[in-house]
């Protein structure tokens, strides 16, 4: 038995661990404001809640769980395959014209460009594993060779070449016990942490004051200045150039991403492996979504300042 509640609309408050597909038995339970309550039962829970979401009369499945809706039962045989896993919930949403009814864009900082894209390469050899013969009787795996990274490179692109510009690193393993899958992890650190601590005071010429005066929208945001608001001069630290008037609060949240994405050629099927164990020796935080144990698809670590 499924038991649903209402008070502005339909509200799960019990419903069955059974899976869907049974026969289930869906109640409304009716409270007024003397505190009785009473049953009724629902035929038809699409013509039910139908009436509640939109003026069309198709059928409609529902999830009994969340409420939901799903044109086909394929659909909602793959939701609730996920969905059986949480708790029952009630659906609310914000009042209409409220600050928490209207989706607004915050992460200003999100319009600047990466200034610096890395691409890299590796490449490894391949080692024989010695080791004894397993059991026969037993299933077993027996690995007999390795993959030991040999080689790498990079290259490090800015978003102007006068801010920062080198030849493509190439680094080969000279010595038996070179850790060159570390020395990557290094050196890369060290060209891209050293760049990012240098701040360039800002160039404003006649041109750029004469811009910031006559300035009636930020160019962060393209939002007018408000009578009274204070207005101030938003730069490039890497550059130092006068990008432009802008809010206070625009310029504050206006800053330079500290992170830089690295590009490899087919990093979540190989390359991954030849160094993360590196990576995580970092100071920053490895963050990073896994397909299975041996696949990731995606890596991404970020160094403090």
């Amino acid at each position: 038995m499924n038991v649903f509640g209402y008070e502005g609309g339909v509200y799960p408050l019990r419903i069955s661990e059974q899976p869907e597909g049974t026969n289930h038995v869906d109640m409304l339970l009716i409270s007024n404001k003397k505190g009785m309550q009473h049953y009724c039962g629902i035929k038809s829970m699409s013509r039910f809640l139908n009436s509640q979401i939109s003026k069309n009369e198709h059928k409609t499945q529902y999830c009994r769980r969340c409420l939901n809706p799903f044109r086909s039962k394929d659909s909602l045989k793959d939701h609730v395959e996920y969905c059986s896993n949480n708790e029952a919930v009630r659906i609310s949403y914000p009042e209409k014209g409220s600050d928490k009814s209207i989706l607004k864009f915050k992460n200003i900082n999100r319009f600047m460009r990466v200034p610096f894209v890395v691409y890299a390469d590796f490449e490894a050899f391949i080692e024989p594993i010695h080791t004894c013969w397993p059991d026969p009787r037993e299933s077993y795996t027996t690995p007999y060779q390795k993959h030991t990274p040999s080689s790498f490179s990079y290259y490090i692109k800015c978003f102007d070449d006068d801010v920062y510009s080198k030849e493509l690193v190439i680094v080969t393993k000279e010595k038996e016990d070179d850790d060159i899958a570390q020395i990557f992890v290094d050196m890369l650190e060290t060209d891209i942490k050293d760049k990012f601590k240098e701040e360039k005071k800002m160039v404003f010429n006649k041109g750029d004051k004469r811009n910031f005066e006559e300035a009636v929208v930020c160019h962060i945001c393209k939002k007018p200045f408000e009578a009274g608001e204070e207005k101030v001069r938003d730069h490039c630290h890497l550059t130092g150039k006068f990008r432009g008037a802008a809010h206070n609060s625009c310029n504050l949240n206006y800053k330079d991403l500290k992170f830089f994405p690295v590009i490899f050629h087919n990093l979540s099927g190989y390359d991954s492996h030849l160094f993360i164990k590196q990576l995580g020796k970092t100071d920053g935080d490895v963050d990073f979504i896994a397909d299975n144990e041996e696949k990731y698809s995606f890596h991404q670590t970020a160094w403090e300042n």
